[in-house]
């Protein structure tokens, strides 16, 4: 947001003497070309950033390790764009939903690569010989694309299964157990073999602002976000819940109707509260507060989303706000605890990394980000799978919410068919 992007030109980017990130012109082919030959990486991890930045990076596999040498900070010129890529070595990381004891995975990856959309340009931050070693990927051969193909595709639950549990969730919000739930179910197996080509097509066919690929030898989860759970910079956090959406994207009207539907516009006022409650428990009192809301446009829908921010005290750590305030509110409903509780007992299948969180912290710049995971396919084995969901209140109509989330899931299953 443009609080953070006035911090961020504020402080000057440390970067080890050393190490310094530099323009790579030799680097000229496509992104989607790039991203293919280092996602041969077994673990690859690949993110967009506020629609200015793709990031990739990869590590060796020695999860949360970091290298014992530490090297004298240097200051770069912030006039230089490759000091200004978010993220430049640190920790990505994955969360489940549940966060199990085995949901929750970090990697620590000494060198990146960012491409610039505004300018067009690759820039690298790393050594010499993990320069080299790019450069010896990048020309090598694109991997053979495949296509995918549904295989038996089934849905956890039918149209009458979730309309009856909307109907449910109805009846709880009456008693007055809870007053916002979050529903979804999930579709699949599709055949994916060559999972960093299709979730580059998903996110040029369908930009959003939190795109992320996560590729570790167990698992690959190719994730679409529009949404944000958290952005930290120095001590100023920020999250932007999403809650509405119109799949027509072609006509004002509907922009007029999401805004002014007293459904949608309740739904994202309870979720806004959560969150400010949320970041109320770890930021210094009286400093959060709350923007209007917004109409948004991400890709072939459209949404409304509202942005909370606040300060946070000194040497606030990220698992103190991960305990506070995990998962997000927008994917769980309210209350919180009671809302994870129905939804244990109304979907059939374990929702593990969607609706959890992917994201990076960076140890250069006090920045961390961190996703909401929905638009994901979860891959094992090379079978994929999709989670789609919607908010329910007293006032949904529990046809239309099934319609919402097979708008959801269109885009996602297009491109798997057409891959």
């Amino acid at each position: 947001g443009e609080p953070f992007r006035f911090v961020r030109k504020q402080l000057v980017d440390l970067l080890p003497s050393k190490l310094k990130s530099r323009q790579c012109p030799q680097i000229t082919q496509s992104v989607i070309e790039i991203t293919e030959k280092l996602a041969l990486h077994e673990y690859f991890f690949c993110f967009d950033y506020n629609d200015e930045w793709r990031i990739l990076t990869w590590s060796n596999g020695a999860e949360t390790s970091k290298p014992q040498e530490q090297l004298t900070p240097d200051r770069l010129k912030e006039s230089d764009l490759s000091s200004q890529m978010p993220f430049l070595s640190g920790w990505v990381g994955a969360i489940q939903y549940h966060r199990t004891p085995n949901g929750y995975q970090s990697y620590y990856c000494s060198c990146s690569l960012g491409f610039h959309y505004q300018s067009k340009t690759w820039h690298f931050y790393g050594t010499k010989d993990e320069e080299q070693h790019l450069l010896q990927q990048c020309s090598i051969s694109s991997p053979q694309r495949k296509a995918s193909f549904p295989q038996n595709e089934h849905s956890s639950m039918s149209r009458e299964e979730y309309i009856s549990a909307v109907q449910r969730i109805k009846a709880e919000i009456e008693e007055g157990n809870v007053y916002q739930i979050n529903l979804s179910y999930r579709i699949g197996p599709f055949s994916i073999p060559n999972p960093a080509h299709l979730w580059s097509e998903l996110v040029e066919q369908n930009p959003s602002r939190h795109a992320f690929f996560w590729q570790t030898p167990s698992e690959t989860i190719l994730c679409n976000s529009p949404e944000l759970f958290y952005h930290r910079q120095a001590n100023q956090i920020e999250s932007i819940p999403i809650k509405g959406t119109n799949p027509n994207i072609n006509q004002a009207k509907n922009y007029l109707d999401l805004w002014t539907s007293p459904k949608e516009e309740a739904e994202l006022t309870m979720i806004v509260d959560m969150v400010r409650n949320d970041l109320g428990r770890i930021c210094q009192s009286g400093t959060v507060f709350v923007e209007g809301r917004k109409i948004r446009r991400c890709g072939d829908l459209l949404h409304a989303e509202q942005r909370i921010m606040g300060i946070l005290p000194p040497q606030e750590t990220e698992e103190n706000i991960l305990k506070a305030c995990f998962p997000a509110a927008s994917i769980t409903g309210t209350p919180k605890i009671a809302a994870m509780e129905l939804i244990q007992e109304l979907e059939s299948t374990e929702r593990r990394w969607y609706t959890g969180s992917l994201g990076f912290h960076s140890e250069h710049s006090s920045e961390s980000e961190w996703n909401v995971c929905i638009r994901c396919i979860i891959i094992e084995e090379n079978q994929g799978y999709i989670h789609v969901g919607a908010g329910i209140v007293h006032d949904s109509d529990p046809e239309q919410e099934w319609l919402e989330t097979q708008a959801k899931a269109k885009a996602i299953r297009n491109s798997i068919l057409s891959e």
